[in-house]
């Protein structure tokens, strides 16, 4: 196989308005990066995030994404053009950012959106999507993480973070391995190097993930 890289991006959002109105805009606070390198005979992969504290400037997460998204490969997410790109617009300067234009499709290279329908064609939330492929996944809603934010619990947004990043990929694989001639691949590489990175590591999202392979 020729060597490629395949990423998942999250995001984290809080919504402040809820307090106010029955309106909903939904800010990123963080956002996550999960990159598989293959480069025979090698796999690599990397989980990268960031978290807004409080008097960071909000530009500062697009600058970090354009420092930490791989130049090439694929990228994925779940609903990436119906809520994570809108979401991402709304930090200031994204218009110059080349990680944006990418995520955007702008970029010469592609992105897979994931999603979810239910039987009225509506969109499933990631979380319900994640259940019934047997994958964890963050219950925290954008109500939950602003309450989170507030206070300063960064900690618990990084690892729903982390958390929901490993079940995009993961989901990302399974759309490779039932939708495409890459099946084989994903059995007998990308899935046991996932699994033994995920053994390896000692975050909690990982032990979490690996404990749902079990």
């Amino acid at each position: 196989m020729p060597s490629y890289t395949l990423t998942a991006i999250a995001a984290a959002t809080v919504d402040p308005l809820h307090l106010i109105s029955d309106a909903a805009e939904e800010s990123v606070v963080g956002i996550a990066l999960f990159s598989c390198n293959v480069a025979e005979p090698r796999i690599d992969f990397s989980l990268f995030c960031s978290v807004l504290e409080h008097g960071d400037r909000s530009d500062t997460l697009i600058a970090w994404l354009d420092r930490h998204l791989p130049p090439t490969g694929i990228i994925a997410g779940y609903a990436l053009d119906e809520q994570i790109l809108p979401a991402i617009r709304r930090l200031p300067g994204w218009q110059r950012s080349t990680a944006i234009r990418a995520l955007a499709g702008f970029a010469p290279r592609p992105t897979i959106d994931l999603r979810g329908l239910d039987e009225e064609g509506r969109l499933t939330p990631f979380a319900e999507a994640c259940a019934g492929m047997n994958m964890p996944a963050s219950r925290r809603d954008a109500q939950d993480r602003f309450i989170d934010w507030t206070f300063s619990r960064s900690a618990s947004v990084l690892h729903a973070l982390q958390t929901d990043v490993l079940a995009t990929f993961k989901l990302v694989l399974h759309q490779i391995r039932t939708r495409t001639a890459l099946g084989a691949e994903v059995d007998a590489r990308l899935q046991p190097a996932l699994e033994s990175w995920l053994t390896a590591s000692d975050l909690p999202a990982a032990q979490i993930h690996r404990s749902f392979a079990a």
